[in-house]
């Protein structure tokens, strides 16, 4: 993964998710397929590598929306 890269991070584009308690998975690690699967499809599809870096803010949200909801 390249977008996303710590569980902060990732809280910032996902809203309303509870925090991690003491003994449970972190969301990053939950997400982690999802995320990586949904990068490879906006690269696949939508942007090259190097495009894919200019407009990786925009990325960003694209990418956590998609495996958000997958």
């Amino acid at each position: 993964m390249k977008l996303i890269t710590n569980e902060t991070e990732l809280r910032r584009y996902i809203s309303n998710a509870f925090t991690t308690v003491k003994g449970e998975t972190p969301l990053l690690q939950k997400l982690t397929p999802y995320i990586e699967s949904a990068e490879l499809w906006l690269k696949q599809y939508f942007t090259s590598g190097v495009m894919f870096e200019a407009v990786q803010s925009l990325a960003t949200h694209i990418v956590v929306n998609e495996a958000e909801f997958s």
